[in-house]
């Protein structure tokens, strides 16, 4: 009987080692399905966070492609506005350069209008020495009439302006 007990004992013992190792792994398949539980819950944060950068990275790419476009088009626009410049400086250029022989004609024209008017002035002047020139000789002339003419007829005194 001894035999008996001892078995018994080995047999709870056995039994009660086997309840305590499957205690044990309960325990640590609840802490380990907790730990996964945790882990699937960071894994989807993480993953929302992921999904949130590649947003973020998406829109800065497409702000940088935008801003890309943009700078080509605003070296395009400068080069429009540089050729625009230049254009308008060769055109000014023209514009002085007509306005000078514009005025270089202006100012030959000055000089004839004043050498003509200068000269009028001269043949005015000669053309009234002429003039005062022949009321003399007529003068000189009707004295001379008067000096032979009868002053005492009414022709005579007519003709001597008296």
């Amino acid at each position: 009987m001894r035999s008996l007990v001892v078995l018994c004992f080995l047999s709870f013992s056995l039994l009660a080692f086997m309840v305590y190792q499957a205690a044990i792994q309960e325990l640590s398949i609840q802490t380990n399905t907790a730990r996964v539980k945790l882990a699937k819950e960071l894994e989807k944060v993480k993953q929302n966070e992921i999904w949130a950068l590649k947003a973020q990275v998406s829109d800065v790419q497409r702000e940088h492609n935008n801003l890309g476009d943009s700078e080509d088009q605003l070296a395009k626009q400068m080069e429009q506005v540089d050729k625009d410049t230049a254009d308008s400086q060769k055109s000014i250029e023209t514009c002085r350069a007509e306005k000078q022989e514009k005025e270089n004609q202006r100012a030959k024209l000055t000089d004839i209008l004043e050498k003509l008017r200068e000269a009028q002035e001269a043949e005015k002047v000669k053309a009234q020495e002429d003039i005062q020139k022949l009321k003399q000789q007529l003068l000189d002339r009707d004295q001379a009439i008067c000096a032979f003419v009868d002053k005492a007829q009414p022709e005579g005194m007519k003709l001597c302006g008296l």
